[in-house]
């Protein structure tokens, strides 16, 4: 920038010279314009601003024109000018006060500072006499403002000045710092406690009597409390000292104590109050009212009936010989009723007394009662029985003969192997159980005849009766060996076996958590639906939104709201559409005034910086313009500039103003303009990485930022980033307040403990970075080397900022450039990120940012580009590993999501509770994710009508759930008889059983068992791993019930039904699915067959496969976090019984042609196969037995 002092001095000319404009005037503004570069002054670029507003008005003041004799207006104007020279002068003193004396040793070796100190005496000496002659009345000579006429006379001028101050023989003074330092603390001595108040209260009033006739005397008590309020004072001494540093033009320094002093701190405190209290009371009058009045009751009472009967009884003889009797009866019913009469006299007498208390006294009533009996006599007789007397009218014997044929159940041994195969596709393995038979099986056939006399007798009427004799049997029998050998697949099971990978996107569904990030009400979930003209901006402007992907965030529910950051710059415009209804706080650091909501004028914007810088962070989604990154965040605006130039002391204030409001996030967007001395130390020591080699510069950072930085860490507290502009000079590094980030105390510890973000600015049309690059400037180099515990690419983060549309000053839109404008696209991003999860504060944000900002730009390289492009698609989803939370907090450890349930007669909805888990990154970052699907697998054990056709007709249902190669049976004892299933090598399932014979005849048998059932790998044929994983081992206890009977020779029916309970072990590991309650399960069969002729037997089946009654399915499902890390789980249990039950039809064939061949054949529908509505199959078989 200009050298603004010098200009303002230059323009102050001007003014004062303006009666006589000819070639001075050009002269002097040639001058200006050859003026150099100069950083000095920026730090009371306000004041020289406001010397600036003068002079323009001075210059266009008519009345200015004749300065030989000034008029009241001229002296007026003279006047500010000089106060504004007087500020100036001030505020630079002041500056250099407030400084380092180190580090203003520092800048004055350089030749900025050397000039601006020439200039200022130039302003004080030689132009501020001159224009006070004018406030005191009198007129100047042109002649004083010669050596202004032409550049090389001003340079002169300057030199000489410079001469004057830093080349004397005796050093000048240039500042003189003073300050109070603490020699000693005295003791402290409280006074005499004395009465600073006194109050008095009276208690709550306790009524006691006034509630009988005995008792008429109503009393009021209560508590009269008179309190005095005690205060004492407390002195406090302390004795202090003077410090004053003087700092001379040779950049020598001085220090001088003054005299110790006392200094009396007297204050007033409170004093424990001292209470005391009165017991008080009172009577209350009462009046008296006396009531009288009769009442009358009737009432009847229950009627008492007696009845006499009398029977009167006749015989008629019916046509058909039969007699027919007939009892007529007569009743005889009395009914008496007592009527009472009630008369009451009362004798209440009310007590009402002057507080509105009233009592009544009722004594005892006078009852008068007289009873009369109501009494009915009748009579009725009517037909009360009739019966009709029959006898035997014809009666036939005959012989009843009956044959039946019957095959029993076979005793045979059968042998299996088990055969187990894998086959994986994609991430879903199947694993298929195919089991292979051998049976030898040895039938009895028995034919029995029977033969029973029968008497049939018809009665008169019309009854048969039939009377059945002895019966004579004979019974013949016939043994048929058969061998039978056949496969069959057992189960298919389908489980998932491959987690889910690093870097794989979780699409956030479900509620949100009560304390958590609360999605944007009525947010859309298709990121195409926020590309508004709005978002777009005009074609003028480069579309800074969309290169962040921050249309993303917004289709996920994230947009700010509720998020606060802070904005520190040159304020705004306070009536502007866009931003008064963001703006929540303000603090005006110049006047030193804070305020709530978008009250204070003085936080008007007369720069534009502020306003546009506003705008892009968190400008309003309303329809027109344009909006900002965070168009529903939260702002607090700290004014700290009027100018072009920063004020880093009050960005300073304004950090710890945020902090204490609880910001997230603190925008600045200005950093150090260098000096020539640290410009001309700079050291490249390759590979991005660069060093300052001068003395002071190499150890504090430019400007001594490493020493101001635990300032900054306080004020910037523990859960604030500080986001700072990357400058735009073009270097390949960043000084000065970028260097804070890389500060490191001691200890080797970042002293801003990683809370601050650098931000560059990338041109989106270019592809380029214009501005200050991401190589590391040492903030602390010593002996040789940097001892900064990080580098500046680990802070800085690449936004755009280059012709970017956003607020202006004055109402409307304006485009700006630069990193001033890339600074508030980051912060208004971390307010998103907030929003999502409050928790993620401070350096979390930071990580967030840097590591999932985009790496695949153009010519990308850390030393150049730092972490990348700022990407918020990729923040607002899963960073790093993904797992499900397995303890109480978010920093312990995590499961993978490998897992799943293959089930058939378990319900899939008790699965439901899983739909709302959530999973973690590596910021313990909760996103919701349904993990409550499963996969449907059939899980019937066997089939009941293959089993008649094919196996001898045993079917049990449970046993077949048992995948064993072994079969033990024990022959019947006494109706009992054993049996067990185990695999050869001792291990694996197993079953055992034992059965009897409760009943049994020529037509009936009926069969009970128990039984017990081992399963490894899976409970009734259902699988559960992983995430829903149970444990491996599981038991069932049950019981069976076998029935057949035959109906005819050529009839039969037959049914099974067994129950069972059981137990699922928990797994070991962790797991979603905490066990199962209370599991009972049955399977029931039934049917009929028909003997059409000999040899064939057909019949037909119904069935309901092994299912789940009642039980259900506990679980502990994580569902979201506190602030604090705590994770909320949701626990509970489901109803785990099968919803929708299989429905079996089944016709079975046996053919025996000979002893030696015999076919069987079944058919089999199945509805609902594995619980799945509307899941139907078919299937048949046919099998061919030949005996050799």
């Amino acid at each position: 920038m200009k050298l603004r002092s010098t200009l303002g001095l230059l323009m102050a000319t001007t003014a004062l010279t303006a009666c006589n404009p000819g070639d001075s005037v050009n002269a002097v503004r040639s001058a200006t314009s050859a003026l150099t570069t100069n950083s000095a002054f920026a730090a009371i670029s306000s004041q020289v601003s406001e010397l600036e507003k003068v002079v323009a008005v001075a210059q266009s003041s008519a009345s200015i024109s004749a300065l030989i004799n000034p008029n009241e207006n001229d002296v007026k104007m003279a006047g500010n000018v000089v106060s504004q020279i007087d500020n100036v002068i001030k505020s630079w003193d002041d500056y250099k006060s407030s400084m380092n004396p180190t580090l203003l040793a520092v800048k004055l070796s350089t030749a900025e500072w050397r000039e601006a100190e020439a200039v200022v005496k130039i302003l004080k000496e030689d132009l501020r006499p001159v224009v006070t002659k004018v406030v005191n009345g009198g007129s100047y000579d042109t002649k004083d403002f010669e050596f202004l006429a032409k550049k090389e006379t001003l340079d002169r001028k300057i030199t000489e000045k410079k001469a004057a101050i830093f080349d004397g023989a005796t050093p000048t003074v240039i500042s003189a710092s003073t300050s109070s330092v603490t020699v000693e603390t005295s003791a402290t001595t409280n006074s005499a406690e004395r009465v600073k108040t006194t109050d008095i209260a009276n208690g709550e009033q306790t009524l006691t009597g006034g509630d009988s006739v005995g008792n008429t005397t109503r009393t009021a008590t209560w508590t009269k409390t008179t309190t005095k309020n005690m205060e004492y004072d407390r002195t406090f001494t302390l004795k202090v000292q003077n410090v004053t540093t003087t700092v001379f033009s040779d950049g020598t320094m001085k220090t001088d104590k003054g005299a110790i002093r006392s200094v009396e701190n007297k204050q007033t405190f409170d004093a424990k109050a001292q209470v005391s209290s009165e017991e008080m009371s009172k009577n209350i009058t009462f009046t008296t009212d006396v009531q009288n009045t009769p009442t009358i009751v009737v009432t009847r009472g229950a009627d008492t009936v007696e009845n006499v009967y009398t029977d009167r009884l006749i015989e008629e003889v019916q046509s058909d010989t039969s007699i027919l009797h007939k009892t007529f009866r007569n009743t005889n019913t009395t009914t008496t009723t007592p009527v009472t009469t009630t008369t009451t006299y009362p004798k209440v007498t009310v007590y009402t007394y002057s507080d509105g208390h009233t009592f009544t006294d009722d004594a005892t009533d006078q009852v008068d009662v007289v009873v009369v009996d109501d009494v009915v006599v009748t009579d009725n007789e009517v037909l009360h029985t009739s019966s009709t007397e029959h006898i035997v009218a014809n009666e036939v014997i005959t012989n009843e003969v009956i044959t039946t044929v019957t095959e029993a159940d076979p005793v045979f041994v059968t042998e299996h192997d088990d055969v187990t195969s894998d086959n994986t596709v994609g991430t879903v393995k199947t694993t298929t159980i195919t089991r292979n038979y051998t049976t030898t099986a040895t039938i009895v056939t028995t034919t029995t005849t029977k033969t029973t006399p029968v008497t049939k007798q018809t009665w008169t009427d019309d009854r048969v009766e039939l009377i059945r004799g002895d019966t004579v049997t004979t019974v013949a029998t016939e043994n048929t060996v058969v061998n039978d050998m056949w496969s069959k697949v057992m189960s298919e099971n389908s489980v998932t076996v491959e987690a889910v990978e690093e870097a794989a996107p979780v699409t956030p569904v479900g509620n949100d958590h009560a304390d958590l990030g609360t999605r944007t009400a009525g947010f859309n979930s298709d990121p195409a639906s926020y590309r508004t003209s709005e978002f777009n901006g005009s074609n003028n402007g480069q579309n800074y939104k969309s290169a962040i992907k921050a249309e993303y965030a917004y289709s996920r529910g994230w947009t700010g709201k509720g998020s606060l950051i802070t904005i520190a710059d040159t304020g705004y415009d306070v009536d502007h559409n866009d931003l008064s209804s963001a703006v929540k706080y303000t603090y005006n650091t110049l006047t030193d005034v804070k305020t709530t909501g978008n009250g204070d004028a003085s936080m008007n914007d007369s720069n534009g910086h502020g306003s546009h810088v506003l705008g892009l962070a968190a400008g309003r989604k309303n329809g027109t313009g344009t909006h900002g990154v965070a168009f529903d965040a939260d702002v607090a605006v700290a004014k700290i500039s009027e100018g072009v130039a920063f004020s880093f002391g009050r960005a300073k204030k304004a950090m710890a103003w945020s902090r204490d409001l609880g910001a997230v996030a603190i925008s600045v967007s200005a950093n150090y303009n260098t000096d020539s001395a640290f410009r001309s130390s700079i050291v490249d020591d390759g590979d991005g990485k660069y060093h300052s080699s001068h003395h002071f510069y190499s150890k504090h950072g430019y400007n001594g930022v490493t020493d101001e930085a635990p300032s900054y860490a306080t004020a910037l507290g523990t859960e604030q980033v500080f986001v700072n502009s990357a400058g735009n000079h073009g270097y390949d590094y960043v000084p000065g307040t970028g260097q804070m980030a890389t500060a490191t105390d001691t200890d080797g510890n970042l002293i801003l403990g990683g809370r601050m973000l650098i931000v560059g600015n990338w041109n989106l049309d270019s592809k380029q970075i214009l501005g200050n690059k991401a190589g590391h400037m040492c903030a602390s180099y010593v002996s040789g080397s940097c001892t900064d515990a990080k580098s500046t690419s680990d802070f800085y983060i690449l936004a755009p900022g280059s012709a970017l549309e956003s607020a202006s000053k004055s109402g409307g839109n304006e485009i700006m450039t630069g990193t001033s404008m890339s600074t508030p696209v980051v912060a208004g991003s971390l307010a998103i990120l907030n929003q999502m999860w409050p928790h993620m504060k401070g350096e979390n944000l930071v990580q967030l940012v840097t590591k999932t900002a985009d790496k695949t730009i153009a010519g990308y390289h850390v030393n150049t580009h730092g972490s990348g492009l700022l990407d918020l698609d990729k923040a607002t989803q899963p960073v790093g590993a993904t797992g499900i939370p397995t303890s109480g907090r978010t920093d312990g450890s995590i499961s993978s999501l490998s897992g799943g349930a293959a089930i058939g007669n378990i319900n899939p909805g008790a699965f439901a509770a899983l739909s709302n888990a959530i999973v973690l990154d590596e910021f313990e970052r909760d996103f919701t994710v349904d993990l409550s699907q499963t996969q449907a697998v059939d899980t019937r054990p066997g089939s009941y009508v293959e089993g008649l056709a094919f196996g001898g007709g045993k079917y049990d249902a449970y046993s077949n759930l048992a995948g064993t190669n072994q079969n033990i049976a024990t022959p019947e004892y006494m109706g009992f008889s054993t049996s067990m299933k185990m695999n050869s090598n001792a291990g694996g399932d197993y079953t055992l059983n034992a059965n009897y014979k409760a009943f049994e005849d020529e037509e009936t048998s009926l069969n009970l068992g128990l039984g017990f059932l081992k399963e490894t790998g899976k409970f009734l044929n259902n699988v559960q791993e992983g995430f829903m994983g149970v444990g491996e081992n599981h038991t069932t206890q049950y019981a069976s019930l076998n029935i057949s009977h035959k109906f005819s020779d050529q009839v039969f029916g037959f049914g099974n039904y067994q129950i069972g309970t059981t137990d699922v072990e928990t797994s070991k590991d962790f797991s979603l699915v905490t066990g199962f309650s209370s599991l009972i399960s049955q399977s029931f069969n039934t049917g009929l067959g028909f003997k059409p002729a000999a040899g064939w037997t057909v019949g037909g089946t119904y069935s309901q496969p092994l299912h789940v009654m009642s039980g259900s399915m506990n679980y502990k499902v994580p569902t979201g976090r506190s602030v604090d890390g705590a994770v909320q789980f949701d626990s509970g249990s489901a109803d785990a019984s099968t919803q929708v039950l299989e429905h079996d039809f089944g016709l079975f064939l046996n053919y025996k042609v000979d002893q030696r061949f015999s076919m069987a054949a079944f058919g089999e529908m199945r509805v609902n196969v594995a619980g799945t509505d509307g899941n139907n199959q078919r299937s048949a078989g046919v099998k061919l037995n030949w005996t050799y």
